[in-house]
């Protein structure tokens, strides 16, 4: 729709994209470790950088940098909120307590919080990828590099060694049956 001026669209919030669905598996995750912050120890490697917003990077790295209450104060007092809300405030603008409490509300189960950790993982995975293939498809287009067939080949070289290092991050399915499958004769066709 045009503007007042009749020049330039107007832009609504129907223009505003939708949350990918990784937001809310961070959202849960960090309102597990609000409602249990010593779930914190069973998540695995995980780190702020592998968020995706930068306001749960800044939570999640106040909930690291903090020690955990005793379960006893943390079921009578909001101590741990409050030392998160706290530390992450300097870097997270906006950032509050009814945001955290938003977040405590995202999570149905704590015990889930391993499963939403993963899922973190996984999308870092996939952004890390997205952008090293991004680098790789920059480098093989780009007709202005002095070099290109070396750098062409230095960022295909560290997207295979970042799918090799991601390959053993990522255990392979855990059916047995799927490994254990025999090929049937005719499945592959004998090309030599």
């Amino acid at each position: 729709m045009p503007n007042s001026a009749g020049t330039e669209p107007d832009f609504s919030l129907a223009d505003i994209p939708p949350n990918p669905p990784v937001y809310f598996a961070e959202q849960a995750l960090l309102g597990g470790l609000l409602l249990d912050p010593h779930r914190i120890k069973a998540l695995g490697p995980l780190g702020p950088d592998h968020f995706a917003s930068a306001i749960h990077r800044a939570i999640f790295a106040a909930m690291a940098a903090l020690p955990a209450p005793s379960p006893d104060l943390h079921a009578k007092e909001p101590v741990w909120i409050t030392a998160v809300l706290t530390h992450a405030r300097p870097h997270a603008r906006g950032l509050t307590p009814s945001y955290l409490h938003a977040l405590a509300g995202a999570c149905p189960d704590p015990a889930h919080a391993p499963a939403y950790a993963r899922m973190v993982r996984s999308d870092h995975a996939r952004r890390t990828v997205l952008m090293h293939a991004g680098l790789l498809v920059q480098a093989a287009t780009d007709r202005g590099l002095p070099d290109p067939a070396t750098v062409t080949l230095s960022r295909a070289d560290a997207l295979a060694t970042l799918l090799d290092q991601l390959a053993s991050s990522f255990p392979s399915h855990p059916d047995p049956s799927l490994h254990d499958t025999p090929w049937t004769e005719g499945l592959i066709p004998h090309a030599l």
